[in-house]
């Protein structure tokens, strides 16, 4: 339905994303294009935001779960590329980095 939509075949690295999540559901203002898997994921990541009530720019503290602005939080390079709040960093470092001693 995308591609009859765009009137030319998809990429292989594009991504077809359902805004009401549905996939069989294939209506041309549900569908959004993505030019990659990477895009895709902010869709949703954003998606999650604002249906917990947040605006879509907000990001979750991987540790402590809650949504905060993003100037509000670090990205923590080393490893995969999480948002925290920086105390939250400094007590998941103090634990040796294990969630199961916390």
């Amino acid at each position: 339905m995308a591609e009859r939509v765009l009137g030319r075949t998809l990429s292989l690295e594009n991504e077809v994303h359902h805004v009401n999540k549905v996939k069989h559901e294939n209506k041309t203002n549900n569908l959004v294009i993505c030019e990659d898997r990477a895009y895709h994921f902010l869709l949703h990541k954003r998606q999650r935001a604002v249906e917990a009530g947040f605006p879509a720019t907000w990001m979750k503290c991987a540790f402590c779960k809650h949504y905060d602005a993003p100037g509000n939080l670090i990205l923590c390079k080393s490893g995969p590329q999480r948002q925290w709040h920086r105390a939250c960093r400094i007590t998941y470092r103090s634990y040796g980095g294990d969630y199961a001693k916390i």
